[in-house]
């Protein structure tokens, strides 16, 4: 099995299911665009790359394209994209080549719907589109869960190892450029595995070391927490 725990990603085109199953493998299963339902014939392809630590699929690509967040056998961090090729089953480089030397801390990707990934780390969030870059400095935070606010996807939410929840705000141009990242502190709740925004500024925590939570948002601090 994956040592970095199983994987399951979908297509935003609604194309394919991608699985990471175990260390080196990744299972494809294409999807019929006209009815919405798995095909039967699932394949497996090799990936060079043994020890994945996230993946995610990229948006705004005429064929499925993911980004792999990976380490090597020095234990650092890398970040890769391939194209999925259904009809030949292989995959092929993809449009960004890899980006080298991430934080080592980096641990989980976002994918925007305007395009480029987030990269998650330990004491900073990166931006990545392959002709851009952006990183900035977090306080010392291993993310558990992450949530989409805004269906632009220019607000998310994050959960951390301390049961603190952020919001990062980012603020992209005409052109889909990123212009600026920032985070800010909500408060503190339960060790998250899940973040879902609901709707109404009311959002859904879960959680596997707590209760789960329905939680409210607030526009202003509490007077007594100040959070």
């Amino acid at each position: 099995p994956a040592d970095a725990g199983q994987i399951g990603i979908v297509d935003p085109e609604h194309r394919l299911i991608a699985l990471h199953l175990y260390d080196g493998l990744l299972k494809v299963l294409p999807a019929n665009l006209s009815t919405g339902q798995l095909k039967s014939e699932a394949f497996n392809i090799r990936l060079e790359e043994l020890s994945i630590l996230d993946m995610v699929f990229l948006h705004n690509h005429l064929k499925p394209t993911i980004a792999l967040l990976y380490k090597d056998d020095k234990d650092m961090r890398h970040l890769k994209t391939y194209e999925l090729l259904l009809r030949e089953k292989d995959l092929a480089e993809g449009p960004w080549g890899q980006q080298p030397n991430l934080e080592a801390g980096a641990s989980s990707l976002i994918a925007l719907p305007f395009g480029g990934v987030l990269v998650l780390g330990e004491q900073s969030i990166t931006y990545l589109s392959g002709t851009s870059f952006k990183t900035i400095s977090v306080d010392f935070s291993c993310f558990k869960a992450h949530g989409k606010v805004d269906d632009d996807g220019t607000r998310w939410l994050l959960g951390d190892h301390n049961g603190w929840l952020r919001v990062l705000v980012l603020t992209v141009g005409d052109r889909g450029e990123m212009l600026s990242m920032r985070v800010e502190k909500l408060g503190r709740t339960t060790l998250p595995s899940a973040i879902v925004y609901l709707d109404d500024a009311t959002i859904f925590l879960g959680s596997c070391f707590g209760d789960s939570l329905l939680l409210r948002l607030n526009t202003e601090p509490d007077e007594e927490t100040g959070s």
